[in-house]
C-alpha cells in the first residue's frame, strides 16, 4: 500500500506524538484504513535514520552524475515564476482571486510536465553536447567546456518567466545563473557589454 507520509508527519508535528505512540497508529489505521507496521514506521522515522538517509544522498550527489542530474532536474521543475510570489504576498485579502492568479501562474509556467533524467540528458546531448562518458559539457552561456562534477552549476530558465520545459532548459555555473538572474540572456549579454566597454574597452577595439 502507498502511503501519503507528507501527511503522516505533519499530523505528528502537530500532536507532538512518537511515530510509534498509540494516537498515531490509531489515526494511521483510520486515515489509511489499515495501520504500518512498527517496523515499518522505525524504519523510516527511527533514530538517526535521516541521518543516515540524508548522508546517503548526500555521498550519492557527489559520486554519481545522474543522481545530481536528477536533483537540479527537480529543482528545475518545480521553480515558479516571480509573478506568482508577489500576487501570493501582496493581495492576502483576495484569497480567492490569488489563489487563481497563482494557478494561472502555475499552468503558464508549465508545472506538471514529467520529463525524466534520461530525456533532460539526451536534450543535454544535443544542445549542449554533454559527453556522458566522461561528464563534460559545453556551458549554455559562456561555451567552455568542464567535467559537471568538478563546479557547481544550475538548471536555468533560458527565459525566466517561460514554461518548466526542456526547451527552455540550459545547464549553466552557477555563477553565471546568478549574474543573469531573471533576464532574459539578450538583456544579459547586453548589461555584460555595457560593463565591458566600461572597464575594458580595449576589448572592442
Amino acid at each position: 500500500m502507498h502511503y501519503n507520509w507528507r501527511l503522516f508527519e505533519e499530523e505528528m508535528e502537530r500532536t507532538g506524538e512518537g511515530h510509534c505512540s498509540n494516537h498515531m497508529l490509531a489515526w494511521a489505521k483510520e486515515y489509511y484504513g489499515q495501520c504500518p507496521s512498527r517496523g515499518t514506521l522505525s524504519y523510516r522515522y527511527g533514530k538517526g535514520v535521516k541521518e543516515r538517509q540524508h548522508a546517503y544522498r548526500n555521498k550519492r550527489m557527489k559520486t554519481v552524475p545522474k543522481a545530481l542530474l536528477g536533483r537540479r532536474i527537480d529543482t528545475f521543475k518545480n521553480k515558479s515564476p516571480s509573478t506568482m510570489v508577489s500576487n501570493t504576498v501582496t493581495a492576502r485579502e483576495g484569497e480567492r482571486g490569488t489563489l487563481k492568479r497563482a494557478l494561472h501562474n502555475r499552468i503558464r509556467r508549465g508545472w506538471g510536465n514529467m520529463f525524466t533524467t534520461d530525456e533532460t540528458i539526451e536534450h543535454l546531448i544535443k544542445v549542449q553536447k554533454y559527453n556522458p562518458n566522461d561528464e563534460t559539457i559545453e556551458d549554455y552561456y559562456s561555451k567552455e567546456r568542464y567535467n559537471i562534477m568538478d563546479i557547481k552549476f544550475h538548471l536555468d530558465h533560458i527565459d525566466p518567466e517561460g514554461a518548466n520545459t526542456l526547451d527552455n532548459l540550459a545547464l549553466t555555473k552557477d555563477i553565471y545563473n546568478q549574474m543573469k538572474h531573471n533576464l532574459i540572456p539578450s538583456e544579459f549579454l547586453r548589461l555584460m557589454e555595457i560593463l565591458l566597454r566600461a572597464n575594458r574597452p580595449e576589448l572592442f577595439k
